[in-house]
């Protein structure tokens, strides 16, 4: 009965104002989701913060140019069959998620991002860093063996 009445009241706010109360209620449903704010920020793709101040973070620096390293990065991600969901070169990193299936104990929400940082033309420091310790150790060991790797010529 009350949430009949809430929403009869809420849809005849939205005829008179339709988007102040399309936006309260967008707000208010992710308040009460319990993923807000961290969620709703991964989700709307915003943020790396949280993965350079609270995630281990391990670097290597490659004879590789930035764009050469980032492309096999993308590659080595989804040879692990993880998903790389977020990311760009101009901004430098990868965000990917999704690998039960070469790290069991990780959830398959728990996210890798991976840093790459332009040290001269040819010359890229790499940084993999997760909130899961572990997690970041095992993926950074298998990023940086396969980067390290010479080409088959």
């Amino acid at each position: 009965m009350l949430t009949t009445l809430l929403i009869k009241i809420l849809y005849r706010q939205i005829r008179k104002n339709k988007m102040k109360y399309i936006i309260l209620v967008i707000f208010l449903s992710l308040s009460f989701s319990g993923c807000f704010p961290y969620e709703t920020a991964r989700l709307a793709g915003i943020g790396v913060r949280p993965f350079k101040t609270k995630g281990k973070i391990y670097s290597q620096n490659f004879e590789k140019d930035i764009a050469d390293c980032y492309h096999k990065v993308e590659k080595i991600i989804k040879g692990l069959e993880a998903i790389p969901y977020r990311g760009s070169l101009n901004k430098g990193f990868i965000i990917s998620f999704g690998y039960t299936n070469v790290f069991p104990s990780a959830n398959h929400s728990t996210e890798v991002a991976v840093f790459f940082n332009w040290l001269n033309e040819n010359k890229t420091k790499v940084e993999v860093s997760s909130l899961n310790y572990n997690l970041a150790k095992f993926i950074s060991e298998k990023i940086f063996q396969k980067l390290a790797e010479k080409p088959n010529n």
